[in-house]
């Protein structure tokens, strides 16, 4: 088991009930809730800003009829990944 150590820090009221919940909903410990955010926080820094997918993560493909195909073509799917 790693080294680990306090991090103890003063934030807002509001930040701290948005955190718990989620953590609550997550069903993790404080310690481990932490941990996975501030890990998720440090990996997207390292590339650029944009998330990775999962390990547990699929390909999804669907077929559109052609003559709908254009108008799909200037929709952005980034904000999917």
């Amino acid at each position: 088991m790693a080294q680990t150590k306090n991090l103890c820090a003063q934030i807002p009221t509001a930040l701290h009930a948005q955190v718990c919940a989620a953590r609550e909903q997550s069903g993790l410990t404080t310690a481990q809730y932490i941990t996975n955010l501030l890990l998720e926080y440090y990996e997207m820094k390292e590339n650029g800003g944009k998330t990775t997918m999962a390990n547990n993560s699929r390909t999804m493909a669907f077929q559109i009829p052609e003559t709908k195909s254009e108008c799909y073509h200037l929709v952005s799917y980034q904000h999917l990944l």
